[in-house]
């Protein structure tokens, strides 16, 4: 053997060392080494057989052991065999694209591993029977004995490093390795037997025709053997996948039982695109029984609407990765909204002979998160439009939501509670600064409700400052989940209405004090709104809490006879409240220290603006004296008249 075959040999067994793992990331430079190793051998080799080829001396095969590679008979050197130098191109070329995968599961670079077997086992033949053409070409330096058998022994160790990949993959099946070496003992032991025939001939044992019946026999013996142990693992290996088929089936049979009640639609699908298998939710779904798919492409069974849901498949195929999508179809059955998720179904030995995709319907999930979204927004449209300003927080005291109005404590967009507390606030007497740990929503944080809490704010948006109501609820969500609620009202506008309207109140006391009438205001319902006190010192009595129908009795109020007590539908302030228009009516009364005195009453209602009566009012004064006055005058005319008539009679 020439020593850069041995090196070459040597290089290549380091590089199929470094391949013997196939997965693995912590061997990816092992690989890429290898690869480099085998390519050094090749670009050598092929160097040497081009040499031959275009007739040019190459002198890298006789650098080493120089002295002892120089033929005297010949005159010649001792360099690489061109048959050796091509099998060690061929062998190193598999070896570089050993681990290559190609879309239909085969490798084309194995074939060169059986032309360099048939190469080997041609020349060992040719030693052992003493043919020189099976291991020399023409007058060119022949391969050794030891190279045939190394790259016989190499060839072999590529095949089976990669068993499942390939031709091999073919070649060993589901048989055992048994059989495997029997196949490769049957194109050994033919040859060891001859080489014995022959030696025993050249020793003069036997002649030529006792050794050829020697070879027969004994050739015919081991076939059967072989033979027959072969029939005997074929049936058992037959007996074993029976038994391997049936708990197949039986563990199909679950599986589709199970795929049959789950809630995900199944199928699947080999590389032409037919339907292998679907489950039940899958016919429920697409409105399809199983025997009206399986079988069948999608373009078979359904029309383009449908198509390009199962257009992923192609892409999940070609790149052979997971494809995942949510998206919506109209099947035969409705509408639905599906999570699928499609990935490709794979042997052993990585080739890809399916499409498998789940389906989740996620329908009634995007229903209800359609109808949230609707009530979110219908939330937000309800805050939006009232007028007080509303936040949401958690625990952690993160805004959930807030309405525009809400932004005008901060003028700037809300994300932490404290954000709040940039603004100042004060209790309702606008000068005690209120502490903002308790803050209607500070308080909800901690689990505490807050009631119409007032609260005066100043900050950027209001520097005058603002009156506001505000409340708080926290609200358990969940067990871990507590939300705070807070909401202000601002009530600047009512309390400084309220103001205006006292200081009108007093006001309207001052004069009503001043007037030398009574006047005597009530609503609706009989409760007064204003007595003044002149009305007081004519009634001798006060405003007092009362039913209507008592007011007769407790204010002494009688008819102009002094004698029947008024009747109290009849008095002007109740015909007042049912929308009359009382003048000048005279009444007796007669307060408690029995004193009488005649009063003349007028009464009108008073009207909102849509002319509905809401209170009544009734003025009148005392005309007591003006009544004493009035009789006595009458007394005078009346004795004026007595004492003219008296005169007449006289004259006459």
């Amino acid at each position: 053997m020439n020593p850069l075959s041995s090196v070459c040999f040597v290089v290549l067994g380091v590089a199929l060392w470094m391949l013997r793992k196939e997965d693995g990331n912590q061997f990816k430079y092992h690989r890429l080494i290898a690869r480099c190793l085998a390519l050094a051998v090749a670009i050598v080799t092929f160097a040497k057989v081009l040499s031959l080829v275009l007739s040019i001396e190459f002198k890298l095969d006789i650098i080493l052991f120089r002295e002892q590679l120089y033929l005297k008979e010949t005159q010649s050197w001792n360099g690489m065999a061109p048959n050796t130098a091509f099998s060690l191109f061929l062998l190193s070329t598999t070896i570089i694209f050993i681990d290559k995968k190609f879309k239909d599961g085969k490798n084309p670079f194995q074939y060169l591993n059986f032309i360099v077997i048939l190469i080997a086992l041609l020349s060992m033949y040719g030693y052992i029977y003493g043919v020189r053409y099976l291991y020399g070409i023409l007058s060119m330096i022949p391969m050794s004995f030891y190279s045939a058998l190394c790259l016989y022994l190499f060839s072999t160790s590529v095949l089976f490093l990669r068993p499942y990949k390939g031709q091999m993959r073919k070649l060993i099946g589901e048989n055992p390795i048994e059989v495997v070496w029997m196949r490769l003992a049957a194109l050994i032991l033919p040859l060891i037997i001859g080489y014995l025939k022959m030696q025993g001939e050249n020793m003069d044992l036997y002649d030529k025709e006792f050794g050829t019946a020697i070879f027969t026999l004994v050739t015919y013996t081991i076939s059967m053997i072989l033979l027959g142990r072969k029939s005997s693992i074929q049936f058992k290996l037959r007996s074993t996948r029976k038994e391997i088929e049936d708990l197949r089936k039986a563990e199909n049979e679950r599986l589709n039982y199970l795929f049959d009640h789950s809630s995900t639609a199944i199928y699947i699908r080999d590389i032409k695109g037919r339907f292998i298998f679907i489950n039940k939710r899958f016919e429920e779904i697409f409105g399809k029984r199983k025997d009206e798919i399986v079988g069948k492409t999608p373009e078979d069974v359904w029309s383009d609407g449908l198509m390009h849901w199962f257009k992923y498949d192609e892409e999940s195929l070609n790149a052979g990765i997971v494809k995942e999508n949510i998206e919506s179809i109209t099947t035969e059955i409705g509408k639905f909204d599906l999570d699928t998720k499609k990935f490709p179904i794979k042997h052993l030995d990585e080739e890809i002979y399916a499409i498998c995709g789940m389906s989740t319907d996620l329908t009634a999930l995007k229903n209800s998160e359609r109808k949230i979204v609707e009530n979110n927004k219908l939330i937000h449209s309800i805050i939006e439009l009232i007028g007080e300003m509303v936040f949401v927080v958690d625990k952690n005291g993160n805004f959930i939501l807030y309405n525009e109005k809400a932004k005008r404590i901060t003028e700037q967009v809300l994300f932490k509670y404290e954000q709040v507390y940039e603004s100042k606030f004060f209790y309702p007497d606008r000068k005690t600064s209120f502490p903002t740990g308790e803050l209607p929503g500070a308080r909800a944080l901690r689990g505490l409700a807050t009631r119409d809490r007032e609260l005066f704010v100043i900050n950027d948006a209001f520097p005058e400052g603002k009156i506001f109501r505000a409340i708080g609820e926290p609200l358990l969500l969940s067990e871990d989940k507590l939300v705070a609620i807070a909401i202000y009202r601002d009530i600047t506008k009512r309390r400084m209405f309220q103001q205006r309207m006292k200081e009108s109140e007093s006001r309207i006391k001052d004069i009503l004090s001043t007037i030398g009438e009574g006047i005597i205001i009530s609503d609706k319902n009989g409760k007064f709104l204003q007595f003044n006190s002149v009305a007081i010192n004519i009634l001798g009595k006060g405003p007092v809490e009362i039913d209507p129908s008592e007011w007769p009795a407790f204010y002494g109020l009688y008819q102009p006879d002094g004698k029947t007590l008024y009747s109290a539908d009849h008095l002007p302030l109740q015909r007042a409240l049912r929308g009359e228009t009382v003048s000048d009516e005279e009444l007796v009364i007669i307060t408690e220290s029995k004193e009488v005195k005649r009063v003349l009453i007028s009464a009108k209602p008073i009207r909102d603006d849509d002319g509905i009566v809401i209170a009544g009012l009734i003025n009148f004064r005392n005309i007591t004296e003006f009544r004493h006055v009035e009789q006595a005058m009458k007394e005078v005319e009346e004795k004026y008249q007595e004492l003219h008539d008296f005169l007449d009679k006289l004259r006459d």
